[in-house]
């Protein structure tokens, strides 16, 4: 499963800009994907293997809070598990917060592997 979630002032992951995606039957999430995203003044692209699953117009943004995507911004590459936003759409308290039991499991288990090949920004 992939999520995508906009942050910003007067919205994060806990508002309707964010989706959460499953991988379609028959395909591998341990293989190796492109995932990507297109930002533009008018809005974000995001795709996993070319495929666009998921548009967020600017004009949608707005209506949660101020559009602020107008300055340069740092590459994240974030690795986070549980917390609340997967708590909120899961509703897995134990464990951890947004974790289920399983998965835990294997964090405590050394067999988890989040491993990324190459990142490339540009500019047009």
């Amino acid at each position: 499963m992939t999520n995508v979630a906009l942050h910003g002032p007067g919205y994060s992951g806990n508002t309707p800009l964010s989706i959460r995606r499953q991988f379609p039957p028959g395909s591998d999430i341990a293989r190796w994907h492109v995932y990507a995203m297109d930002w533009t003044s008018d809005g974000f692209a995001f795709s996993i293997d070319d495929e666009v699953f998921y548009r967020v117009p600017r004009a949608k943004v707005e209506q949660y809070g101020r559009w602020a995507y107008d300055t340069p911004k740092y590459l994240i590459l974030n690795f986070a598990l549980g917390g609340n936003y997967p708590r909120g759409v899961n509703h897995i308290d134990t464990p951890y917060p947004g974790l289920p039991d399983s998965t835990v499991n294997l964090i405590k288990a050394n067999r988890v592997r989040m491993l990324v090949d190459w990142v490339r920004v540009t500019r047009n």
